[in-house]
């Protein structure tokens, strides 16, 4: 809740192209994502409830980038760790969920976006 003049700035991962239902769901299940907005939703719902859109901007140009570092993280710096604390099977859901996002966010279908609004 904001009183009228108050800011609300943040970031999202945002759908950012068109995704198979079976794409989704898989997408939102590892996120444990009840759904994820797009960057014209996340702009609509501040309307509706009454902001006024200051900045708006998506920044799905570089994570496909950003998802690759992460991944990359997770095989060379983290595996053994996850594996000594939870064991190979969840390394190996971890990696091949990650591996879904960066395949998404290489077609374009994932991303990231940045809105600032103010209360009315």
């Amino acid at each position: 809740m904001l009183k009228p003049g108050g800011i609300i700035a943040f970031t999202d991962w945002i759908q950012a192209g068109t995704m198979t239902d079976e794409e989704w769901v898989r997408l939102n299940t590892f996120m444990v994502f009840p759904y994820m907005e797009t960057l014209d939703g996340y702009e609509e719902l501040l309307l509706d409830t009454g902001f006024d859109i200051i900045e708006e901007e998506d920044l799905s140009v570089d994570f496909a980038r950003y998802c690759g570092i992460y991944q990359q993280k997770l095989r060379n710096e983290l595996k053994d760790a996850i594996i000594l604390t939870y064991g190979a099977d969840m390394f190996s859901a971890v990696d091949m969920g990650l591996d879904n996002w960066v395949n998404a966010a290489h077609e374009g279908k994932v991303g990231r976006g940045r809105l600032i609004g103010k209360k009315l």
